[in-house]
């Protein structure tokens, strides 16, 4: 299993993401032991699985991360369909803006998925650096 780091700039979407979240990712994908992803994205409405090309290498930065979880599965099931959180998002430039548990962004479900509290606190950048090891 790994995470899949997106830093594609085609969108001004992507741009002010990883702009204002002072990084170079804009959208997180988790990839499971059998190559499918799950995430939550605007463009396709919330949580969702899909087969994804990864081979535009100038876009995409790879993490692994160990094997997938037996209990992995059943914990995405739970939340497969839950719409994109918009207002989490939000959160990211107003933080008074509060969480709904019954929505996802992409980096809050990859941290819900792995069982990180307060999953709503990470952004893709965040996200990163929080499974990057150092250089040494």
């Amino acid at each position: 299993m790994k995470i899949a780091l997106y830093k594609g700039k085609q969108h001004l979407f992507n741009k002010a993401v990883s702009w204002w979240t002072r990084g170079p990712y804009s959208h997180v994908e988790l990839i499971l032991d059998d190559g499918i992803s799950v995430s939550s994205s605007f463009r396709d409405g919330g949580v969702r699985y899909k087969n994804i090309n990864y081979s535009n290498v100038d876009n995409w930065d790879f993490i692994e991360i160990g094997p997938e979880p037996t209990w992995m599965r059943d914990r995405i099931s739970g939340i497969l369909g839950q719409k994109y959180d918009w207002m989490g998002l939000i959160g990211f430039v107003f933080r008074r803006v509060g969480d709904d548990r019954n929505k996802k962004f992409c980096s809050e479900t990859l941290m819900y998925l792995l069982m990180y509290l307060e999953a709503w606190r990470f952004d893709p950048n965040t996200l990163a650096a929080v499974f990057s090891k150092p250089e040494v």
